[in-house]
């Protein structure tokens, strides 16, 4: 992978874990019509493009300079280092922490988390089940689902590495999420696991991305600006008859979305923006910042709210919290990282200022 691919894949996946907090940052409860609705345009009308982004990235980077099928089980047990033990650590570390938290009266009013054993709500078996399978950090389904999708890489690749069928196979599995497919047996399976609803878009995005490295689609290489418009208009066009069509935008849109705002990275000049010193040095903690924004998020978000009661605090909460959150976990990294380097490469499964960021290692 030559370097202009592998910084636009870290750029675009800080933009993700950006639009991820965003979502969360959101306030539901606001009863001030005007911010509900730029906030629902920003955390749902462009802020789900984070799961076409990352699930593309992922089966992209999974399969990308596999050749053959020998070669899956080595990317697997790599997977063990890079998102299970982040995954079991995350969850189990949250858990001790606020369950710390909820023990000391000064503290306790505050954390509305649960801890379930403290709270006599559950026993060991169901407590370990919340813990590593519901996930407990709710943000953590995004690594969980990727796993599961990533049982499947064996038929994928036997699938995927041929035009026709990987391209049928696509299709298929993105119109599936389109139209809300049910298969009961699996249906049983993802429910049992607490994958979420839109699984099959999760393994639809994954393969697409799988697909386009197996058959080598150009991506690598800067478009000029001609071409970059008339993919965008495409795109713009397939999305305005999906509404049409649809009366709303599918999932679907989502996967434009992100196609079209790949396309104009190199139009608004971000190939030379993203060598920019902040950028340099905030993507490499990317990881970090996705695993440990929940539950911390909350803490400017409930604070901005109170000091600035009204639709003011609801707005700088939205916009303020994200990027405070955002900028106290690059310290922590920064400073893990240089003090504790064996724990932080532990938990961000080895990922770092010397390692390129991916959503899957």
């Amino acid at each position: 992978m030559n370097s202009y691919l592998s910084r636009k894949l870290s750029v675009f996946s800080f933009f993700g874990i950006m639009l991820v907090l965003f979502i969360h940052a959101s306030y539901p409860e606001a009863d001030a019509p005007v911010f509900r609705r730029i906030s629902f345009f920003i955390s749902q009308g462009i802020g789900s493009l984070f799961c076409p982004l990352f699930f593309c990235i992922s089966g992209y980077l999974f399969f990308h300079n596999l050749t053959d099928i020998g070669g899956i089980p080595r990317k697997l047990w790599r997977r063990v280092s890079s998102l299970l033990i982040p995954y079991l650590l995350v969850n189990l570390l949250a858990y001790i922490m606020l369950g710390i938290l909820k023990i000391i009266p000064a503290c306790a009013s505050f954390v509305n988390a649960r801890c379930y054993l403290g709270d006599g709500e559950y026993g060991f078996r169901e407590t370990i089940y919340q813990l590593f399978v519901t996930p407990y950090m709710f943000h953590l389904w995004f690594l969980k689902t990727l796993m599961v999708v990533m049982l499947f890489t064996p038929l994928l690749f036997c699938i995927l590495r041929r035009k026709w069928t990987g391209g049928i196979l696509v299709t298929l599995l993105l119109a599936a999420g389109a139209f809300n497919f049910r298969l009961k047996e699996l249906d049983y399976v993802r429910e049992f696991l607490h994958i979420v609803p839109d699984f099959w878009y999760a393994l639809g995005y994954f393969s697409f991305g799988g697909y386009a490295a197996l058959n080598k689609f150009d991506i690598e290489r800067q478009r000029s600006w001609k071409e970059t418009l008339v993919l965008v208009f495409s795109g713009i066009f397939s999305g305005v008859l999906l509404y049409l069509l649809f009366s709303r935008l599918p999932g679907i849109w989502y996967l434009l979305l992100f196609i079209i705002l790949w396309e104009l990275y190199d139009v608004f000049k971000l190939s030379s923006y993203s060598g920019g010193k902040i950028l340099n040095f905030v993507i490499p903690y990317s990881f970090f910042i996705y695993l440990f924004h929940e539950p911390w998020l909350n803490v400017p978000k409930k604070i901005l709210v109170r000091l600035f009661p009204g639709v003011t605090g609801y707005y700088l909460g939205y916009f303020l919290s994200p990027l405070l959150t955002a900028f106290i976990l690059v310290l922590a990294a920064f400073f893990l990282e240089k003090y504790a380097s064996v724990f932080y490469g532990i938990i961000t499964g080895n990922r770092g200022v010397k390692k390129k960021f991916t959503v899957e290692g």
